[in-house]
């Protein structure tokens, strides 16, 4: 009950009342409300949410602990969350429906051949954001922005092997 109360006052933070990638990335900071999800494969977790499956980041020492389920700005929106190697925990955050609209300081780059957006918030989240099958897909930790790029490429890659 209280995860959820967390969730909607972190939708309050989207553009016009809507859906923020900002939004998404905050959900960094707010508990998982479920077990995390077990693997399905080496490149992914038995969850997938509007035809995005989940990461499983293992061979990368990233390990899945939780999930949290609900609406950011009205969108409903599936969060996994993961301990890094270093200890610090990665959000992976995915829309319901069509794209959100990115941040303005969300700068364009390419990051193994994957073209990724990425900004860096106040509160020292890194954070990046894509599209997945038409899903916006937002990832952020506290980590060099370099980490978080090479976790949002690697589903990407791995979907063209």
């Amino acid at each position: 009950m209280v995860a959820a109360a967390v969730v909607i006052a972190v939708s309050v933070g989207g553009s016009r009342g809507g859906p923020s990638v900002d939004a998404a990335a905050k959900l960094a900071f707010v508990s998982a409300t479920q077990p995390a999800p077990a693997a399905a494969s080496a490149h992914y977790l038995d969850v997938s949410y509007g035809g995005v499956i989940f990461p499983n980041y293992a061979s990368l020492h990233a390990v899945a602990t939780g999930q949290l389920a609900g609406r950011i700005g009205g969108r409903p929106a599936l969060t996994v969350y993961y301990r890094l190697d270093d200890g610090s925990r990665l959000s992976y955050t995915v829309f319901s429906g069509r794209p959100v609209p990115r941040p303005t300081s969300a700068r364009l780059v390419r990051y193994d051949g994957v073209w990724l957006h990425v900004y860096r918030l106040r509160d020292g989240l890194s954070v990046v954001t894509l599209v997945r099958h038409g899903r916006t897909c937002v990832l952020a930790a506290r980590t060099p922005e370099d980490v978080v790029l090479g976790l949002a490429a690697e589903p990407v890659l791995a979907e063209h092997v």
